[in-house]
């Protein structure tokens, strides 16, 4: 079994013919993270939303250097000598080819290319910087529906559960965020709460810092949307009708 590695991190200022299936129900997504500046007002909401595309952004030689960015990204997370520093300025490569992209292409692209394991690797032994980058990194991809199973499929849940429960504020507000993104999807909420959530979710809502709490309430919002799951908040010691 893989260890939890607690550290601390320094601060950084970086940053057919058959009938056609319903599609299945998603919650919308809330408004767009941002990471703050120090000083800055503004704290990351822990939902992840892709921006309106660039006119200029689907240009070949935009293309070409994404690509190259990309599998430079994801060779440095698979690379077994680079160090936890590298690995965290990768993943958040890959958040940021995401965000910059205009399509689902780009998340799948990330996916094909076997991005999804080390990421979720990461957030077993990071450095506290890349826990959050991959937490940060896994929501965005699971932003796009097709890849939500994907990224559980990979071992995402029990990961961000356990970065909710002893990662940094930081790593909290990504997991939390990770999470919400993830439960867009209705089919997978019960595994969400079957890799124990509601219990870490409840903790955090009752004594986590600010924007974690935040964060913790916009996920049981979501589960609570769920009659069932609704009853299994309150069972965790969680409100009757949660709001975000």
């Amino acid at each position: 079994p893989k260890r939890e590695v607690t550290e601390s991190c320094p601060s950084r200022n970086s940053a057919s013919s058959a009938p056609e299936a319903e599609p299945e129900p998603r919650t919308a997504r809330r408004s767009p993270r941002q990471l703050a500046e120090p000083g800055s007002p503004r704290q990351r909401t822990g939902c992840y939303r892709r921006p309106a595309s660039s006119p200029s952004s689907s240009s070949a030689p935009n293309m070409a250097a994404r690509e190259a960015s990309l599998e430079l990204c994801v060779s440095r997370l698979k690379d077994g000598d680079a160090d936890l520093h590298a690995k965290a300025n990768a993943a958040m490569g890959l958040y940021r080819i995401v965000v910059d992209s205009e399509d689902d292409g780009v998340a799948n692209m990330i996916v094909e290319a076997g991005a999804l394991e080390p990421l979720v690797a990461l957030l077993h032994c990071g450095c506290c910087e890349g826990k959050a980058g991959a937490a940060r990194t896994l929501g965005a991809i699971a932003d796009v529906a097709e890849l939500s199973k994907r990224v559980v499929g990979a071992g995402a849940l029990p990961a961000l559960v356990a970065l909710l429960k002893v990662g940094s504020d930081d790593g909290k507000v990504e997991a939390a965020g990770a999470l919400s993104n993830i439960a867009a999807s209705a089919s997978l909420r019960a595994l969400i709460v079957a890799a124990g959530a509601l219990p870490v979710l409840v903790a955090v809502l009752q004594s986590g810092a600010s924007r974690c709490r935040e964060g913790a309430a916009r996920m049981l919002s979501i589960l609570a949307e769920d009659p069932f799951l609704r009853h299994k908040i309150v069972e965790a010691g969680g409100p009757s009708a949660p709001r975000a």
